[in-house]
């Protein structure tokens, strides 16, 4: 399938759907933003902390299969093809589709088919890649409920409370070495 549409394609599609395939990373952060701005923070942590733990899952899994590029591929990319991360996050904000009529429609048109499309069409993921990052994507949100979410946010302030001290002392030996070299660099010239 991936060889018969590397047959077909047209070097201006072929440049729009690789730019495409990058949009997506922006449409997330203008959904936490625009969470933010609406006063509904809980929702706008949820997005984020959706983003953050399914991105490390499917980067897991991509190094666990280990499934190389297919072969006909427009970009040539280093980590593995399995699960298409892109997939991931488009179907993630699908979850978290809050637009009015048109724009949702649009919305839904732009996440689960153009940025699938585009994947297949410059030949980055294999179809059961992309199916596979879309079904994390609208699975992943039902798990990581506002609760558990919530509950991630207050341990990792927990933590940054107890580690910020120890970081602060780390950068600012190593600040002082820094500036202790170069002073001595400098008078030596």
């Amino acid at each position: 399938m991936l060889s018969l549409i590397s047959n077909y394609r047209v070097d201006f599609l072929q440049n729009f759907f690789v730019f495409l395939n990058y949009t997506i990373y922006l449409y997330l952060i203008c959904l936490v933003a625009y969470f933010f701005t609406k006063r509904k923070r809980r929702e706008s942590v949820r997005v984020f902390f959706n983003a953050i733990v399914g991105g490390i899952l499917v980067y897991f899994l991509k190094y666990l299969v280990g499934r190389p590029r297919p072969e006909f591929s427009v970009i040539k990319k280093i980590d593995p093809s399995f699960p298409s991360s892109h997939s991931f996050f488009s179907f993630m904000c699908v979850r978290f589709m809050v637009f009015r009529k048109k724009v949702k429609a649009l919305s839904y048109f732009y996440l689960c088919f153009l940025i699938p499309f585009s994947l297949l069409y410059t030949s980055i993921h294999y179809p059961s890649d992309i199916i596979a990052g879309s079904l994390l994507g609208l699975t992943l949100p039902s798990i990581l409920n506002e609760e558990r979410c919530l509950k991630i946010l207050h341990v990792f302030i927990l933590l940054w409370r107890k580690v910020r001290k120890k970081i602060s002392k780390i950068f600012t030996t190593i600040s002082k070495k820094m500036v202790e070299r170069l002073i001595k660099e400098i008078k030596k010239e």
